[in-house]
């Protein structure tokens, strides 16, 4: 797909990657004359971001702590973080299923964190990736390469717990987050303890969290729709929070700003992520 000045394509895994990776994403923009920020709003899934040419930089509005926003891999975000990009862009992205990072990382998830490529593959592992990259043409067939590197360093999981967890996940993403978990570790008939060590085990955060990630995201894919202004289906996407200052609140808490400031501005990452 593409927007002004902005090309993006979504690309599926192999098989034997998709049961870690969920898409890769290719992104391109020319330069503009000023720095861009946009908001990068949690959506529950760790990241890879390569890039091949001026790469980005992540701040954490709270701090304002600068950090590179390429070339690093990324933990499941659960605040917002601002985007500050100059000059032109060229991305390859590695959406992850959220406990996708089991398969690359034991034990911690890097939650709210970055990894770089030198400290997670080490020095010969990181120039081995660039060489395979850069032997292609930016696009497809480098996508590919970088889906066979990945097949390459992953680790076996455990596939029974592994399948449960991941058909978890999606009973809570069909339910836009609005299950209670205990309710959820009962149905599977599991002690609550278990269900939540499962949880921080594969994705790093407890299941309620993941739940209001998930609740969070699915409101703001309302907010950024082709009918924001539509009424019935503002109140709708309302169910699940207490009232509309609460919703304004759990917001805040994601983005930093008002839902209308997000929706007018700021927002075109937002767009593209919640496309793919």
């Amino acid at each position: 797909m593409s927007m002004p000045n902005v090309t993006f394509e979504r690309l599926a895994p192999s098989p034997k990657l998709s049961l870690y990776v969920e898409h890769f994403w290719t992104v391109s923009a020319p330069g503009e004359q000023t720095p861009r920020r946009e908001i990068l709003i949690p959506n529950g899934r760790p990241m890879l971001l390569l890039s091949f040419a001026n790469p980005s930089v992540r701040i954490d509005p709270r701090t304002g702590n600068r950090l590179p926003n390429s070339n690093m891999l990324f933990g499941i975000a659960s605040q917002p973080f601002v985007i500050e990009q100059f000059g032109e862009s060229r991305y390859i992205g590695v959406q992850f299923r959220p406990d996708g990072l089991a398969a690359f990382l034991r034990g911690d998830k890097l939650i709210n964190r970055a990894l770089s490529i030198d400290a997670w593959l080490g020095e010969s592992g990181a120039n081995a990736l660039d060489s395979a990259l850069l032997a292609h043409d930016f696009g497809r067939a480098r996508v590919e390469a970088l889906d066979t590197y990945l097949c390459s360093v992953a680790t076996e999981v455990d596939r029974p717990e592994f399948q449960l967890l991941g058909s978890t996940i999606d009973r809570i993403e069909q339910a836009g987050g609005q299950m209670k978990v205990e309710e959820l570790a009962q149905q599977l008939h599991m002690h609550y303890t278990t269900f939540y060590r499962m949880f921080k085990n594969y994705i790093g955060i407890g299941p309620k969290l993941y739940s209001d990630i998930v609740r969070y995201y699915t409101f703001v894919g309302g907010l950024l729709s082709d009918h924001p202004n539509d009424s019935d289906r503002l109140i709708a996407l309302l169910e699940g929070y207490y009232d509309q200052a609460h919703a304004s609140k759990e917001f805040r808490r994601f983005t930093g700003v008002t839902p209308n400031t997000f929706r007018t501005t700021l927002n075109n990452i937002a767009k593209l992520m919640q496309q793919s």
